[in-house]
């Protein structure tokens, strides 16, 4: 399964999407909310993880935009303070899956 997560942020308001493909890139599920007023970072954040909807022992490639929250998940860097929760809350739903792999594009 391959899972893309985006936002976008205008005039302090801020979306969220996140799509699913299965290996035949099929979608398979995807998802769309506005989440108000948030930093790009926080919105990153809150895509990947709601991107999160797959049973467990899924294995997924995670693939977002945000050097920053990919740089997290991978451990290759420390969670700013602003992330930390949402970067644990992803870590948790990673551990679900029986392998993942996480890509900035």
């Amino acid at each position: 399964m391959k899972l893309k997560f985006d936002e976008s942020v205008c005039n302090d308001t801020a979306g969220t999407g996140y799509v699913i493909m299965n290996c035949d890139g099929h979608m398979v599920l995807a998802g769309a909310k506005n989440i108000g007023h948030v930093s790009i970072t926080i919105a990153e954040c809150l895509a990947l993880r709601d991107g999160y909807t797959l049973p467990k022992g899924w294995c997924k490639v995670l693939i977002g935009d945000s050097k920053v929250v990919i740089d997290c998940v991978n451990h290759l860097t420390a969670s700013p303070w602003s992330i930390k929760l949402l970067i644990q809350d992803i870590m948790l739903l990673c551990s679900l899956c029986d392998d993942v792999a996480c890509k900035h594009v």
